[in-house]
């Protein structure tokens, strides 16, 4: 089973090492596509061998499109001859963390794209050099639900944001699962000084048309908005199993 995993990463040096070491088991290449990371994101990442390839990108200058982000996985991607490809944001991960038998199984049935079901991982005060698999309590968002796995063998096509797919446009072999086959731990709200500061530079970089169709609007919520939305999902949360 060939599995290849793609990320576009900026400034993600405290992420990146527990995004490569949760595929590495799982993977055959890791692609990070590093947009203008001005830390030691590529360093790190290129500190795990040749089974990890960083690709320096850019579309906007200084500017993060998302629109523009999904069509550079989107095209990345095809060109890869995987089995499965998972392409996602460095702070999400796929569990369970073996997935040969599912994805076997999927190929049998001709499924080429496994459903996800999407969980908020939350903790306000993660140790950056501590297990990130002891974070158990989540917050179940069905809007996190996204298609980040599928054959490449399709002509995948997301709306904004990889939330969902636009089935008609993703050519013959679309065919999604019945049922959710994985979980998808999305580990951004697991300390609090880390999601406002991170906010602040992701939002600073967002792109204006964008933000005008309220895209990537969380990132731009004052720092009481973020503390409020983190406790009501505490409120909400469960615990997954490690």
């Amino acid at each position: 089973m060939n599995i290849d995993v793609v990320t576009i990463a900026h400034n993600e040096e405290k992420m990146i090492k527990y995004f490569i070491e949760h595929y590495l088991p799982m993977a055959r290449t890791i692609y990070v596509l590093d947009h203008e990371s001005t830390d030691n994101t590529s360093k790190v990442a290129k500190s795990y061998g040749d089974k990890v390839k960083v690709i320096p990108v850019q579309f906007k200058s200084n500017v993060f499109n998302v629109y523009l982000a999904g069509k550079m996985k989107q095209q990345f991607s095809k060109q890869l001859d995987a089995d499965f490809v998972i392409a996602c944001d460095t702070d999400e991960m796929l569990f369970p963390r073996d997935p040969v038998q599912i994805l076997t199984e999927c190929i049998k049935n001709k499924i080429t794209v496994p459903l996800t079901e999407g969980y908020h991982m939350l903790s306000e005060s993660f140790d950056f050099s501590s297990n990130i698999y002891e974070i158990q309590r989540a917050y179940r968002d069905p809007h996190f639900d996204k298609k980040i796995i599928f054959s490449p063998k399709i002509d995948i096509e997301w709306v904004v944001g990889q939330h969902f797919t636009i089935p008609h446009l993703c050519g013959n072999g679309y065919k999604e699962s019945n049922l959710p086959l994985f979980q998808l731990r999305h580990y951004k709200y697991i300390n609090m000084d880390y999601i406002i500061s991170r906010n602040k530079v992701v939002g600073s970089r967002l792109d204006q048309e964008e933000t005008k169709m309220g895209i990537g609007f969380h990132h731009l919520w004052s720092e009481k908005q973020q503390r409020d939305y983190i406790e009501k999902m505490m409120k909400e949360s469960v615990v997954l199993s490690k």
